[in-house]
């Protein structure tokens, strides 16, 4: 007999373990990630009435984080009302609108929906040659892997570690994590884009060194939601209507300096007097531009012409 309760208390205590890893895997740590991303990168809000507001990430705790808006004020939101934060695409290659596409699934990096068509979507994504997106997959009994996503299926998750292939079934999957690499600044972006593999800053994400970013896309304890993420609102105010130009710094006769860009003609811009400079990753003044500085300005055409208001120098 008293075996037999020490046997009881012996299966509880395990039962409880593998409760207590299945519970702390559980727990979200995506929020984290708007602590350590770039300021240097537009990011669009979705609220929780697909609502979408863009601007920059100023400041993040555990429970709200704050956007620098493109009209200079700013805009602060509870997490218990986002939905979604997704970073958006380097300015160069952007329309006037640097709203992210809240849709595209690499793009998250914080997501507060459950979703396995979400995953399908990275599936068949390559980055910086690798086939599939890195991943961790974390199961009902608190056991955790990590590797490429290979293939899925609607009952099934297939991925590609060092040791070999592991197919896991849905039913017995509890979180899968999106390992994104960290954002890169614009200006890290744009050298990505133009292949300057001299870039030493971009070195780490040819060798595969950044740092990851966990992105829960799905987890079996919250109702699975598989309707697609998209803006309802359309309004200037609520997006960065702003336009971007890259080149190199032709001339400097300051408010004014003109740029020289890539297969087009140089163009003369006005720096605004409250403009961000951003010069390898650190806020400057607007003094601190040189001639011949690699460069992306954004601003807007006004009736004296191209105002720039924030400037990313690499």
């Amino acid at each position: 007999m008293v075996m037999r309760i020490l046997f009881d208390l012996f299966l509880t205590a395990c039962y409880s373990i593998v409760s207590f890893c299945a519970s702390a895997a559980a727990a979200d740590d995506s929020w984290q990630n708007l602590k350590h991303v770039t300021p240097e990168r537009y990011y669009t809000v979705v609220d929780r009435k697909s609502n979408c507001i863009t601007g920059h990430i100023i400041k993040a705790n555990d429970h709200e984080f704050t956007l620098k808006l493109p009209n200079r004020t700013s805009a602060t939101f509870d997490r218990a009302n986002v939905l979604r934060v997704s970073v958006s695409q380097a300015a160069p290659y952007l329309p006037p609108r640097v709203q992210a596409d809240v849709g595209r699934v690499y793009d998250v990096i914080y997501n507060d929906k459950s979703s396995w068509p979400d995953l399908k979507g990275l599936a068949a994504q390559e980055k910086f040659g690798v086939a599939g997106q890195a991943v961790k997959v974390v199961k009902k009994d608190g056991q955790t892997y990590e590797g490429r996503l290979f293939q899925i299926s609607d009952s099934q998750i297939e991925i590609d570690r060092t040791g070999g292939k592991l197919e896991i079934a849905k039913w017995d999957v509890a979180q899968v994590y999106h390992l994104r690499p960290k954002p890169l600044t614009d200006s890290e972006k744009y050298s990505a884009q133009e292949d300057f593999w001299i870039d030493p800053r971009l070195w780490p994400y040819y060798l595969h060194l950044v740092p990851r970013l966990p992105v829960r896309l799905y987890d079996s304890s919250l109702p699975e939601d598989n309707a697609p993420v998209r803006c309802e609102n359309d309004s200037n105010e609520n997006t960065a209507s702003l336009s971007c130009l890259a080149g190199h710094v032709q001339t400097i006769d300051l408010p004014n300096l003109t740029l020289r860009r890539r297969d087009k003609d140089p163009i003369t811009m006005q720096v605004s007097k409250d403009a961000y400079v951003w010069k390898r990753g650190k806020q400057v003044g607007v003094d601190e531009i040189e001639i011949g500085d690699q460069s992306v300005a954004c601003g807007s055409v006004t009736t004296s012409g191209f105002v720039a208001v924030r400037i990313n120098i690499r």
